[in-house]
């Protein structure tokens, strides 16, 4: 059977699946430059496909176990599907890939971008426990761009080596690694659920909520307020900057790692840091003495005190104190001290109590012997 399109005669294999018509493969292989492919209905892709063209996707495709690349215009369209099941989609340097509807990147599925990636206006781009690249090449940075009321969700892996901007939603419960820009701009919310996300620079103009997992960041650029998640200190390097304002709750946490006399982490706030919630001490420097101290935390002002120390005891006499003073020049520190251990109020009174105990027993065999 033959199908035309626009000017193009296309070979069509028709399957019946369940309760679906399904129409594939897609032809001619490769798409040559200028050619024009528009498709409708349900298509299945599992062969390897070049487009060079425009191939315009309108209707339902599945790219299931199969590669699909694109050299030169990938348009999925309002209302239209791209589902990646154990696929490849690739969009090469040089290439676009315009989503307006629904591309879901599914479990055992990878999709790299080297070009340009637009989620544009209302479309969803899902990342179902998929691999989505942005890659930074030789020529020129992958550019992945989640335009207005565009939503992005990552429950996958999504690394990010070349420029990743938000103007609408993007939420992450799975692993994110950067080390290219991550930039939130106005009207843009980005949301850390859960996970781990890694990056060199986040530059946040927008909304940026930080509600659970962990954060490694080198420079934060804008206010940050952790209300649940984890701070760690430093990604690429042992060193987080906040431009702005730094906050964390009850429920939240700092995580700091101590390796050596000039290797440990440290926490520059620009602006104003308030502090609650834990502190949290890992050290694996096995030459600790007493006496040691660390300025963990550089504020142009700090309020508040961290709520409790994790990790606090090292070995059996030592422990982290903290103090909190100002340098003189303009900056208050918070300061990590190696110190003996004081026992708590409540057990110099069971001690008491005991030898309170001890002496009347003494006392009362003392009686008996008179």
């Amino acid at each position: 059977m033959r199908k035309l399109i626009g000017f193009l005669a296309v070979s069509v294999c028709t399957v019946w699946t369940g309760s679906s018509f399904a129409q594939g493969p897609i032809s001619p292989n490769p798409n040559p430059v200028g050619n024009v492919i528009t498709i409708s209905g349900t298509w299945f892709n599992d062969v390897f496909f070049n487009n060079d063209g425009t191939l315009t996707n309108d209707g339902t495709l599945y790219n299931n176990f199969g590669t699909l690349k694109n050299d030169g215009t990938l348009n999925n369209g309002g209302g239209a599907t791209l589902n990646s099941s154990s696929g490849t989609l690739t969009n090469s340097f040089g290439g676009t890939l315009n989503n307006e509807g629904t591309l879901n990147n599914n479990f055992g599925s990878t999709l790299n971008n080297e070009g340009t990636l637009n989620n544009n206006n209302g479309a969803t781009l899902n990342n179902n426990y998929g691999t989505l690249t942005n890659y930074d090449t030789l020529y020129n940075d992958g550019t992945l761009t989640n335009n207005f009321l565009g939503t992005l969700d990552n429950e996958g892996t999504l690394n990010n080596n070349g420029a990743l901007t938000s103007a609408a939603t993007i939420t992450s419960t799975g692993t994110i690694t950067s080390t290219g820009t991550i930039t939130n701009n106005v009207g843009g919310t980005m949301t850390l659920a859960d996970g781990v996300a890694d990056a060199t620079t986040i530059t946040n103009n927008g909304t940026f909520n930080l509600n659970g997992g962990t954060l490694s960041v080198d420079t934060f650029n804008g206010d940050l307020d952790n209300t649940g998640a984890t701070l760690g200190a430093g990604y690429l390097s042992s060193t987080t900057t906040i431009n702005g304002d730094y906050s964390q709750d009850e429920n939240s946490t700092l995580l700091i790692g101590i390796l050596g006399m000039t290797d440990f982490d440290v926490l520059n706030v620009s602006g104003a840091a308030t502090l609650d919630g834990v502190l949290d001490m890992n050290s694996s420097y096995s030459e600790l003495a007493f006496g040691d101290s660390f300025d963990i935390l550089v504020a142009n002002n700090i309020s508040g005190t961290f709520s409790s120390i994790s990790n606090r005891r090292i070995g059996e006499n030592w422990g982290w104190e903290l103090g909190y003073a100002s340098d003189g020049v303009g900056n208050d520190i918070v300061t990590a001290t190696v110190s003996q251990v004081t026992l708590p109020a409540a057990a110099w009174l069971f001690i008491s109590a005991i030898a309170g105990l001890a002496g009347a027993k003494r006392l009362s065999r003392s009686k008996r012997a008179a």
